[in-house]
């Protein structure tokens, strides 16, 4: 089988060769291997001392195999027709020949362990790609809720828990996405979500937002549209932001002004004001 670096196959199982070696190893530009992967087709040991092109074949390689009793060699061609591994085979018990029903038996033999070892690889591939996007789920300091098209909540991330004051996911999925909305701006959630569904996504709006304990905290929500590999809408993703610290700053600055403002429009005193570099305003 291919190695996961792709430049070697190797020996993985073996069962009724005469001298199985641990650790065979063919460099994926041996010429057995490169013609196999060129040709596609079933190679015996006779030929490897026929065909010119295999006639540079490593003698260290050739010996480790001719030691196993190998007599056939099948290719075994993943789905975009590279060479993902080889079928060898030693000889028959009958100690017969292989015949052309043999031939056609195993062919479509290495069919199905291709087939096998594709799906295996797109399996550990979608896998791989599963959790990588479930990492990424989980680090991004926003909070995140999808849902179907119902609004139900299907998926959140931690930060959407802990932004809401939630223990476990299993006290969100299922509900609402509404019902982390205060109930005087549902209706306005309501229409934006109709707009993202129309539009495709949604600009990112403030709302009064719902911790579990049913207190109030300021916040943006942000939505888009997910579809599926046919382009179909599927559900919504939503983006939320904590802003209660924006909005405390907001405040004070606001305070601030108007504390200044006031203090310059009542002062009984001159007051001057001058710039960073002294000169003034």
């Amino acid at each position: 089988m291919e190695t996961e670096s792709k430049h070697s196959l190797v020996l993985i199982s073996s069962a009724g060769l005469e001298n199985p070696r641990p650790r065979v190893v063919l460099r994926k530009n041996s010429p057995l291997v490169e013609w196999l992967d060129l040709h596609g087709d079933i190679l015996s040991s006779e030929q490897l001392d026929v065909i010119p092109e295999l006639q540079s074949f490593s003698l260290k390689e050739k010996n480790n195999l001719e030691r196993m009793g190998a007599k056939l060699y099948v290719p075994i061609k993943a789905r975009e027709g590279r060479l993902s591994g080889i079928l060898v085979l030693g000889g028959k018990l009958s100690e017969q020949s292989y015949s052309e029903d043999d031939m056609h038996l195993l062919t479509a033999l290495s069919n199905q362990m291709a087939m096998a070892i594709d799906n295996a690889r797109l399996y550990e591939e979608m896998r791989e790609s599963e959790e990588k996007l479930r990492l990424m789920f989980e680090a991004v300091t926003d909070g995140i809720i999808v849902t179907d098209l119902n609004d139900i909540v299907t998926a959140v991330n931690e930060r959407m828990l802990e932004m809401h004051g939630f223990g476990s996911k299993d006290e969100v999925l299922g509900k609402s996405v509404f019902e982390f909305i205060s109930p005087h701006e549902r209706k306005k959630a309501i229409i934006n979500m109709q707009k993202t569904l129309a539009h495709g996504f949604v600009k990112v709006i403030e709302y009064t937002l719902l911790k579990a304990d049913g207190s109030e905290f300021p916040g943006e929500l942000g939505a888009s549209v997910l579809k599926d590999t046919s382009g179909n809408p599927v559900g919504l993703i939503a983006i939320t932001r904590d802003i209660t610290e924006r909005k405390r700053i907001e405040m004070a600055l606001r305070e601030s002004e108007k504390f200044n403002s006031s203090l310059l429009t009542n002062s009984p005193n001159p007051i001057l004001v001058l710039n960073a570099d002294a000169s003034i305003r």
